[in-house]
């Protein structure tokens, strides 16, 4: 699993950040996930996200490099915006239309559960006054 991760107040977000470089922010943190989100890299994906959100109101998962996301990352990812919110954080997610993620999304209906969006730049720009 590959994650890439960078934190930024939202002005300057890189398009194809290098895998693993971090910059620090105050209020958006990214992560691109780039291989396929299964039982393997779900934990990996938490213990990210949960570093990454302790100096970000909003993390914003980038999965339009993922290949594939099974049950277990499904679980995952309805963990983390739990625990997200339970700390009032936002977690935004990123799906490639027509990808085999987005396919997955739309089957089990979870677009109704998260916050999705189209692209980085639209997640990013995004306004949400609980955040």
């Amino acid at each position: 699993m590959s994650f890439t991760s960078y934190e930024t107040s939202g002005q300057n977000v890189p398009s194809k950040p290098a895998p693993l470089a971090g910059t620090c922010g105050s209020h958006l943190g990214f992560l691109c996930v780039t291989e396929p989100l299964d039982l393997g890299g779900s934990e990996r994906l938490e213990e990210k996200v949960q570093r990454l959100s302790q100096n970000c109101r909003c993390v914003v998962l980038d999965l339009t490099g993922a290949e594939f996301l099974d049950s277990d990352g499904v679980r995952a990812l309805l963990r983390l915006d739990r625990q997200l919110q339970s700390t009032r954080r936002e977690l935004r997610l990123v799906l490639k239309p027509g990808s085999a993620v987005d396919r997955i999304f739309r089957l089990l209906h979870l677009e109704q559960c998260f916050r999705a969006y189209g692209s980085v730049d639209e997640a990013r720009i995004e306004r949400n006054p609980a955040v």
